[in-house]
C-alpha cells in the first residue's frame, strides 16, 4: 500500500497494483466509509467513482497500468477517511520499499557513497507524520521555496560530494539557510541533466544554487510527486555528515520532480533536522 498524491493536489492511498480488483475494493470502501455512490464514470483505461461520505467526497480511481486508488481532500475528514481505510483494507502500514523506485544509481550512491542505511528507515503514511515536519514534506511544491519561507530566510547550497554517473548528476548536499547558515535539509539526489538546458546544467554542476531556486530562476514547468515518507534515526545515519543525537528521529521523504509531461528531472532523498 502507498502514499501520495494527485496531481491537483488530493491525498491518495495506492491500494492494489491490479486494476482489475477495481470493483471488489470500490465495495470495500463504500462498506468501511459508509457512503453512497454520487458518480460512476468507466472508460477502456480509467474509471473514477465518487462516494460521498458525511458530506464530503471521496474518489476511486482506476488506472489501466497503475492500479486501483483513492483519494481526498487534504483536510481532517479526507486524512480520517484515509486512515481508516489503510488499517481496513492494508496493514495500517505503506510499502517499506520506497528506495527501489529511486534510479539504481542514486541507490547504490546513498548506501555505498553516502553512508545512507536505507534499510532502517520506517517508512510512513504522510498524514502520519508529525507538524511541523508534515507541513513541510506532504505537499507537491519544491522544497527550496517551502523551507525558505518557513524559516524566514533565502537558502544556500553545501555540496558535499557529487559525481556525474550514466547521465545523473549525483550529489549530496545541506540546504542552510542564509541568514544564520542554519542547516534545514540534509538531501541526496539524482539530477537528468538531459533534460536541461545548457544554462540551467551549468548552473546546477556549479553547485551554488539549490535545485528548486534554479527551477524558479530558468522557469522551468514541474510537477513534484513524493514518492514515500519515513522516520530515519540516529543509527541510519551515523554514517553521514547528518548525524543525530542518541534517540533523535527525523522525519523525510523520497521525491521525483517531473515535466508536466512526465519527464524525469530529479530523484531526491530529502531529510529534515529533528
Amino acid at each position: 500500500m502507498k502514499y501520495g498524491r494527485t496531481l491537483s493536489g488530493e491525498i491518495e492511498l495506492w491500494l492494489s497494483e491490479n486494476p482489475d480488483q477495481f470493483e471488489a475494493l470500490a465495495k470495500s470502501v463504500q462498506a468501511n466509509l459508509d457512503g453512497r455512490w454520487t458518480r460512476q464514470l468507466d472508460g477502456l483505461d480509467e474509471s473514477y467513482w465518487d462516494l460521498n461520505v458525511r458530506g464530503a467526497s471521496v474518489t476511486v480511481h482506476r488506472q489501466h497500468q497503475l492500479g486501483v486508488s483513492v483519494f481526498a481532500e487534504d483536510n481532517p475528514t479526507g486524512v480520517e477517511f484515509l486512515k481508516r481505510l489503510a488499517k481496513a483494507l492494508g496493514s495500517g502500514v505503506p510499502d517499506s520499499s520506497l528506495s527501489l523506485q529511486l534510479p539504481y544509481a542514486l541507490q547504490a550512491f546513498l548506501t555505498s557513497s553516502c553512508g545512507v542505511d536505507v534499510a532502517k528507515f520506517a517508512a510512513v503514511f504522510g498524514f502520519d507524520l508529525p507538524q511541523p515536519d508534515r507541513s513541510l514534506l506532504d505537499h507537491d511544491r519544491d522544497m527550496t521555496s517551502t523551507l525558505a519561507t518557513h524559516h524566514g530566510s533565502a537558502l544556500r547550497v553545501e555540496v558535499l560530494r557529487c559525481r556525474t554517473e550514466g547521465g545523473l548528476y549525483l550529489r549530496e548536499v545541506f540546504l542552510r539557510t542564509v541568514a544564520a547558515d542554519k542547516i534545514v535539509e540534509y538531501g541526496v539526489l539524482a539530477v537528468a541533466l538531459t533534460a536541461f538546458s545548457a544554462e540551467a546544467r551549468a548552473a546546477i554542476e556549479a553547485g551554488r544554487t539549490p535545485l528548486g531556486a534554479i527551477l524558479h530562476q530558468f522557469k522551468i514547468p514541474f510537477v513534484s510527486a513524493p514518492i514515500g515518507f519515513f522516520t530515519a534515526d540516529a543509527a541510519s545515519l551515523a554514517a553521514t555528515p547528518f548525524t543525530l543525537p542518541a534517540g533523535a528521529t527525523a522525519s523525510g521523504r523520497f521525491n521525483r520532480l517531473a515535466t508536466p509531461a512526465g519527464e524525469t528531472l530529479a530523484w531526491i532523498m530529502e531529510i529534515l533536522p529533528p
